[in-house]
């Protein structure tokens, strides 16, 4: 279950989000295979030749690795670990399992292979384990290649995964320039998976409405999960305009029920684009929107909040955003965690310029405080 502190978030966005001012840390990612337990390559993020080290697998779930991060002084005295992962993970979703922190994002190319949903995993925090594909193998109906920003809700028989992918054969479509985006839904016993989708046909797709994706479930205090989405209506074939979308889910969160309702759109909000959604429910009870605007690949990128009566809606535009500023170039995608002691932020950023000058999305996870302290002199 997601819960944001509503005193900490009002310090998030008055912060502006400074939590970058003592730099980035790189960390190194350990590649490991679901269905080995040899030896496996560590991937360094400042280097493009891969190394060889030892990685002990449990026997009851994922990996652990004996090696130690470097981190600054300065990052150790103030927060006590560093924040950014240290590798390309854009679009992330955090989830726990007791003690464990399990990282899921956008496709990625990398160690020689594609990973239509990468999963990474760690016990501190500090650092992070690629465990390996959670979906190794797409439903029948989705396109190789094309996979984006997965959702992942634990339930009372396992757990379920919500991705976005092209639908298959779209992409020979002329009418369609950049194919079809739609929501899938796969099941798992485990939050590193392997997720299974064994449906024909994708968990949503508004045909009329340019597609659907950006999937991000949510519990409400009843206990009753959620679902909430964007429509592509800034696809190049669509003329809608962008709508997030909320729906209630079944008990085992594979199917929907009752009808879609519109909670905001890029018109209210003043953008072309708003994606992303994700709904936070405060300690206080109140429910937030939080959504990306703008666009994904440059500095114009930005986190938007609004506040909501109830999952469904009405929701009110917050008239603060959070952008680039300082070092944080670009932020979007967040996602909220609790752990059971803390409130986690988990986002992206670019690193080392944008999408047009060779930079990388890598994750960052920090808590309220922690964002709130950067804000503050030493």
């Amino acid at each position: 279950m997601k819960v944001l502190y509503a005193a900490g978030m009002m310090r998030w966005i008055g912060a502006g989000f400074l939590l970058f001012a003592v730099g980035c840390t790189t960390l190194e990612a350990t590649v490991v295979s679901p269905a080995t337990q040899a030896p496996t390559t560590t991937v360094s993020t400042t280097t493009s030749i891969p190394t060889t080290t030892t990685t002990t697998v449990l026997p009851e779930g994922p990996p652990t690795t004996s090696t130690v991060p470097t981190t600054t002084s300065e990052q150790t005295e103030r927060t006590g670990r560093p924040k950014p992962t240290g590798f390309g993970a854009p679009d992330p979703e955090m989830v726990m399992k007791e003690d464990q922190a399990f990282l899921y994002a956008t496709n990625v190319l990398m160690n020689n292979g594609f990973f239509n949903v990468p999963v990474w995993s760690s016990s501190d925090l500090t650092q992070w384990e690629f465990v390996g594909d959670a979906l190794p193998t797409l439903g029948v109906w989705a396109e190789i290649g094309y996979t984006w920003a997965p959702g992942v809700l634990e339930t009372d028989t396992g757990w379920v995964l919500y991705y976005t992918a092209r639908v298959a054969g779209t992409t020979e479509n002329s009418a369609l320039p950049a194919g079809e985006q739609c929501i899938g839904v796969a099941v798992a016993d485990d939050p590193w998976g392997p997720f299974v989708d064994e449906r024909d046909k994708p968990l949503v797709c508004q045909h009329e409405l340019g597609g659907s994706i950006d999937p991000s479930p949510f519990v409400d205090a009843g206990g009753t999960s959620w679902l909430v989405w964007k429509s592509d209506g800034n696809a190049p074939h669509a003329s809608t305009g962008v709508q997030l979308f909320v729906q209630e889910l079944s008990l085992d969160g594979t199917a929907l029920v009752g009808a879609s309702v519109v909670v905001l759109d890029a018109v209210t909000v003043g953008e072309e684009i708003i994606e992303n959604p994700e709904i936070v429910r405060a300690a206080n009870g109140s429910l937030w929107l939080v959504f990306s605007a703008g666009w994904w690949a440059d500095d114009t990128y930005r986190v938007g909040l609004a506040r909501c009566e109830s999952p469904v809606g009405p929701c009110e535009l917050f008239d603060r955003q959070v952008g680039t500023v300082g070092p944080l170039v670009g932020p979007g995608g967040v996602s909220v965690v609790d752990t059971g002691e803390e409130s986690l932020l988990v986002f992206h950023t670019w690193v080392g310029g944008t999408a047009e000058t060779g930079g990388t999305r890598q994750t960052v996870v920090t808590t309220l405080d922690e964002v709130w302290a950067y804000t503050q002199p030493n």
